[in-house]
């Protein structure tokens, strides 16, 4: 006879907290003592994102030609230092901060700490590799650009932000071309400095593993006066609620409906993000058991909370055929106008509480996950001392009373953006 596991439920959760340290030039830097990995991990989050350019890809440029060149390395020396020793660089950038991360083994730190410190403070812009960078980023450009789903993103952005707005403006194919290297090196000089650096440790950081740390940054100079130039920042969100944009002979269409909410540390951001699971944060959503199972309409819906430094926005996005854009539609609003008319049910409210708290277990699965999390709670400035705890207490406790009013204050179709793209009917 098969024994059916017994399930317990999930009572409390501990998150691990970072430790918080200083180098000796007082640069701050953050520890999770957590898990027993072999590798080590180093993240470097410097404030220079997107935000701070004065040119469209001015910030991802000047981030992902730092490893291209150094004032002791070429391009080639550095990727086969890396691949000779297994290790793994990576950069991201991002609208206020830009993330590097060396992951490797804790006894190649001598020779790899002083390699990521030339990338991160020695870089020399080889023109050669810029041109190189520019040209295969415009062939990319050039091919999304025609798919629907980025002119809906798009146009969503543009709705929320205002065309001419700081976040709501769209880069152009041409705008490859307006970059020049004094761009790149201006921006690099004025923000890409200890000064504005933290670093995070996580997987084996030992001692000895802070100690290499602090050998290799701590020793830098560090301006204590230094202040970040103040970047101006502008919106001015779209009066009409509705926004059609045209591509002849596309096959699909992509809808994308959503509003901006409120700030990460809003009270009501874990209700919203369960209730956004109900409607079509996972599988079982009814999002995707209305319009995806009984009507067929298409292949995946999903509903999203996504963070961004000017707050959280709520976006429903999909892909479907022209003919079937307003039937789908009218099920997303019957679906809303649900939430906000009716209590959730007992048994698919306890489904969805199952579902997270497996979600946020997963999540939080070891060092690298954790400091991951604790990266996106930093680079909002809205970190909350205990995020996850209050996940845990809310998804435990939440009724479908409390949902019923979030709704009614968060859900209401008539404050959203409706964004289609694609061939008109």
């Amino acid at each position: 006879m098969i024994q059916i596991p017994v399930i317990h439920p999930i009572e409390e959760y501990v998150f691990p907290k970072m430790e918080k340290c200083m180098l000796s030039n007082e640069t701050p830097y953050y520890v999770i003592p957590y898990g027993p990995e072999e590798m080590v991990r180093v993240d470097c989050v410097i404030e220079a994102g997107t935000l701070q350019q004065a040119k469209f890809f001015v910030a991802s440029f000047t981030h992902r030609l730092q490893r291209e060149g150094t004032l002791q390395h070429t391009s080639k020396e550095i990727a086969e230092l890396l691949d000779f020793y297994g290790a793994s660089f990576l950069s991201s950038t991002m609208e206020c901060h830009t993330v590097f991360t060396l992951l490797t083994l804790p006894k190649h730190l001598t020779v790899l700490l002083p390699l990521f410190r030339e990338i991160l403070f020695e870089p020399t812009f080889p023109e050669e590799e810029f041109e190189l960078l520019r040209k295969s980023e415009k062939q990319s450009f050039e091919l999304n650009e025609s798919k629907v789903t980025t002119m809906a993103h798009r146009g969503l952005k543009r709705c929320i932000y205002g065309a001419e707005g700081t976040l709501g403006k769209a880069p152009q194919c041409a705008d490859y071309d307006r970059i020049e290297l004094d761009d790149i090196r201006n921006f690099y000089a004025t923000y890409c400095s200890i000064d504005y650096c933290t670093f995070f440790l996580s997987g084996n950081a030992s001692s000895a593993v802070r100690k290499e740390l602090d050998a290799c940054f701590g020793q830098l100079k560090r301006n204590k006066e230094a202040r970040l130039p103040l970047t101006p920042y502008v919106e001015y969100p779209s009066a009409d609620r509705k926004l059609y944009i045209e591509k002849a002979n596309s096959v699909q269409s992509a809808v994308f409906v959503g509003k901006r909410l409120f700030p990460l540390s809003h009270p009501d951001f874990h209700k919203v993000s369960i209730l956004n699971t109900v409607l079509g944060g996972y599988f079982g959503s009814r999002l995707m058991t209305n319009i995806r199972e009984e009507k067929g309409y298409t292949y995946g819906i999903n509903s999203a909370l996504r963070r961004s430094s000017k707050g959280v926005l709520a976006v429903v996005a999909t892909q479907t055929a022209t003919q079937y854009v307003q039937p789908l539609l009218v099920e997303l609003y019957k679906e809303m106008d649900r939430l906000c008319e009716e209590l959730v049910p007992e048994e698919e409210l306890n489904t969805v509480k199952n579902y997270l708290l497996g979600d946020m277990l997963r999540s939080v699965d070891g060092s690298f996950s954790i400091v991951d999390a604790y990266i996106g709670l930093t680079l909002e400035h809205e970190v909350v001392s205990d995020f996850y705890g209050e996940k845990l207490k809310t998804i435990q406790t939440v009724t479908s009373q409390d949902l019923l009013a979030v709704a009614q204050q968060y859900f209401r179709k008539e404050e959203y953006y409706e964004v289609i793209a694609g061939k008109k009917e």
